[in-house]
């Protein structure tokens, strides 16, 4: 069975392509946050989704042209947004029929997973595959509104140095400047990884890092909107 391609909609005003992704999969959901505003002339919000992790099989996040399935056949398959100014991109969220994937389930696999669906993501920067057996949640959101500081940023690194011990991000400071507008999840994961940890493994580690700094970045955004 060849796979073939429909449009997924799962909040109604899908008209533009989408910029990138960001995926967090720490805490008890797999979160996707399609980043619609980078877009020039495109839709002002973003576009998060949350997939909880009872119903993930498995996903995977792929860089532009890296995808193995990116065939120019396939590519001409995916559905496009089919509106002015980008009426041949492709439409960013798709479900995948006839599934590879999941057609490569064992027997086993198969029985547990009797309801599994193939929900590809498309970006102009990466394409993400999620296997699960039921819709996300899904919701617009407005783009994230801080414009890092630089001594802010370095009060927070050497805070997260003198309060939790986490020593080594300080002596980096400038990388995460930029880091600032992915989000306290990947904020925290550059964190530990510059201590030689895996946020993965480092479960409590990792929330502890990220409840700190996402303090601070709402306390940033706070204060931007008044």
């Amino acid at each position: 069975m060849s796979e073939s391609f429909r449009r997924w909609e799962p909040v109604v005003g899908i008209a533009s392509p989408c910029g990138d992704v960001r995926i967090s999969n720490h805490g008890d959901a797999l979160q996707l946050l399609l980043k619609f505003s980078v877009i020039n002339g495109g839709i002002d919000r973003d576009l998060r989704l949350v997939f909880p992790w009872g119903h993930v099989v498995g996903f995977a996040s792929w860089d532009e042209f890296a995808h193995p399935w990116n065939t120019q056949s396939i590519l001409d398959a995916l559905p496009t947004l089919g509106v002015e100014p980008w009426p041949k991109y492709a439409f960013p969220t798709l479900e995948v029929l006839g599934s590879t994937l999941v057609a490569a389930f064992d027997e086993g696999q198969r029985a547990m997973y009797t309801d599994v669906r193939h929900f590809r993501i498309v970006t102009l920067d990466h394409t993400v595959d999620v296997l699960a057996t039921s819709e996300p949640r899904a919701e617009w959101i407005r783009p994230e509104a801080i414009e890092p500081d630089p001594k802010e940023v370095d009060w927070l690194l050497r805070d997260l140095c003198t309060r939790l011990g986490f020593s080594m991000a300080v002596r980096d400071a400038e990388r995460f400047i930029g880091l600032v507008h992915q989000g306290p999840d990947s904020f925290a994961d550059a964190v530990l990884l510059a201590e030689g940890l895996d946020p993965v493994l480092e479960k409590r580690l990792w929330r502890d890092v990220r409840d700190f700094v996402a303090t601070r970045f709402e306390r940033w955004a706070s204060r931007h909107e008044r």
